[in-house]
């Protein structure tokens, strides 16, 4: 998420969430239509909807990817949609070899579930099935309440809805660089979509490596040959190395025995 925002200030797209965002969440939003359930004395369940329904980002597009030089407009352009960052944890789905990958198939469940629990938010407000409420509706004003979902897979895989947002990006950093230099329109665009292709691509690799490391670790803490005899995870240097400072370093932690 953080690239994602810092990547639209630079394009100069207004977005609410993220750390470049104004503001940088998105907290409030729906918060008119999700009050007055929470007056009440609601169930387990009803309380997770209300807590999921609160999007990560709200792009404002309504003057982004216009028509420039001789490049076409963008889909989204003139769209205010919202935004949902989620990962794909490396599980049995990238073994059942469906046709849909697995980061396609997360980012059209999330987006279903989405409307489902503006539904349900409305179903909280007495509002009758079959028919959209008012949470139903002010979703729809976001892009038909089709939310964006940015899917970053096990294997640094992203999802279809990270290139609609990723196209508009170079195209308006190269409207802003043509308003400077005279150069060529495609060409600035493409300089841009290189670069921010890279920072982009760092970005889900980087999620990868650390789930290697991740895994590395667990293999050499948790394996059978670092236990001892009663089954328990022998010290690792990690662990020296924290009782170290601790010891020595007594107000951020345990204070040395006497």
């Amino acid at each position: 998420m953080r690239t994602i925002s810092a990547w639209c200030r630079r394009a100069r797209i207004p977005h609410r969430g993220g750390t470049s965002g104004t503001p940088r969440t998105c907290k409030g939003l729906l918060s008119a239509y999700t009050q007055v359930p929470h007056g009440r004395n609601l169930p387990e369940e009803g309380i997770r909807v209300l807590n999921k329904i609160i999007p990560d980002l709200l792009f404002d597009l309504r003057s982004a990817g216009e028509v420039f030089e001789d490049m076409k407009q963008m889909g989204l352009s003139g769209a205010s949609p919202l935004g949902e960052v989620k990962t794909k944890a490396p599980n049995s789905d990238y073994h059942n070899h469906k046709e849909e990958p697995p980061v396609a198939a997360r980012q059209a469940e999330v987006a279903r579930d989405h409307l489902k629990r503006a539904a349900r938010i409305d179903e909280l407000n007495d509002h009758p099935r079959g028919s959209d409420g008012q949470m139903v509706t002010a979703l729809k004003r976001y892009n038909g309440g089709r939310v964006l979902v940015f899917v970053v897979g096990a294997f640094a895989e992203i999802s279809e809805d990270v290139s609609r947002i990723y196209d508009i990006i170079p195209k308006d950093l190269a409207r802003t660089h043509f308003s400077y230099y005279n150069d060529n329109a495609k060409r600035t665009k493409s300089m841009y979509r290189q670069r921010s292709q890279k920072a982009w691509g760092h970005t889900a690799h980087r999620g990868w490596a650390r789930l290697l490391l991740d895994r590395a670790r667990d293999l050499i803490i948790h394996d059978p040959a670092h236990r001892g005899a009663n089954g328990a995870a022998m010290p690792t240097d990690e662990d020296d190395q924290d009782g170290h400072f601790f010891f020595n370093h007594p107000e951020r932690g345990d204070y040395p025995a006497d």
